[in-house]
């Protein structure tokens, strides 16, 4: 594991404090950022901080609309409470709006290439935007 790997693991700590690290025999390591509402993604087969970084977009741009709680208050609280934790990692302010169109395009490890140019860009929207919206003309254009 590289040292752009390790910082990067230790930003994504530092803003989930209750996160941890496990390894599991048969499934690798994974990191935990809510053993409680299982919010967690694999780290198994990261060489990069990139790749790091595409599968922490992709798992945790969901918590926009993911319920672990029975109170509407409660869920609220803790998607607004991992939105703040995301942004603080990427050093970004996406509104709920926002993390819904990334993981509408970026979640479940979708469009890499996509989310390699949005992480390049430094997570600007209007970029993702675009890259978007071309993919979609170019889907549009071979249908006819």
């Amino acid at each position: 594991m590289n040292d752009a790997i390790k910082d990067f693991l230790i930003k994504i700590m530092s803003a989930f404090p209750h996160s941890f690290i496990k390894y599991y025999v048969y499934g690798g390591f994974e990191i935990t950022l809510d053993e409680k509402n299982v919010l967690w993604f694999s780290l198994g087969e990261i060489e990069s901080d990139l790749e790091l970084k595409i599968r922490f977009i992709s798992a945790i741009s969901r918590c926009y609309k993911t319920e672990p709680y029975g109170t509407s208050k409660r869920n609220i609280e803790w998607q607004q409470k991992n939105m703040v934790a995301f942004n603080k990692v990427l050093g970004t302010n996406f509104t709920e709006d926002d993390f819904e169109y990334i993981y509408t395009y970026l979640g479940n490890g979708c469009n890499k290439p996509i989310a390699i140019k949005f992480i390049e860009s430094g997570y600007d929207l209007n970029v993702l935007k675009r890259l978007i919206d071309e993919k979609k003309k170019k889907i549009d254009w071979s249908e006819k």
